[in-house]
């Protein structure tokens, strides 16, 4: 009966151990539960903030590109503006090199004209040269009609 009872106290200690033993696995289950909790709490915390930081980033990235297709428009127009300033620095080029013509073309013109200008002065000198000569001439043959007149007035006289 002893054996018995030692037996069973022996057993009755083991199973108060291995109740302890439980308990204490179950206390420290339950700590992990908790400290999984929290960590759960956490996880789920830094998901919603990463998928907050995410959705700010795509917006970003939306903003961005929007941003890129103006610039990329910019671009385009920028380009086409400067095919436009130079074809207008060709055609800018040409009308100097067609001004150079005419601006020779004037001098030209003017150092003819100053020409008949001189020309036409030379002319006008010489007609009134010639106007004089004739009324030099007019005034001689009057005079000469006087004095033909007075001649044959003489000679007249004189017969």
């Amino acid at each position: 009966v002893t054996d018995k009872k030692d037996k069973l106290l022996l057993q009755q200690s083991n199973y108060n151990d291995l109740q302890e033993k439980l308990t204490g696995a179950l206390d420290k289950v339950k700590i992990l539960e908790e400290e999984c909790d929290i960590k759960n709490k956490q996880a789920e915390e830094q998901v919603k903030h990463i998928s907050d930081k995410l959705r700010i980033v795509m917006e970003e990235k939306e903003e961005l590109v929007l941003e890129q297709s103006k610039n990329n428009g910019l671009q385009n127009d920028l380009t086409e503006a400067l095919d436009r300033v130079s074809s207008l620095e060709n055609e800018r080029a040409m009308n100097v090199e067609k001004n150079t013509e005419l601006i020779e073309s004037l001098r030209v013109v003017t150092e003819e004209k100053n020409k008949l200008s001189g020309n036409h002065m030379e002319a006008v000198n010489l007609q009134k040269e010639l106007t004089d000569a004739l009324d030099r001439i007019q005034t001689l043959e009057i005079d000469n009609e006087e004095k033909s007149k007075q001649i044959n007035d003489f000679m007249e006289q004189s017969r």
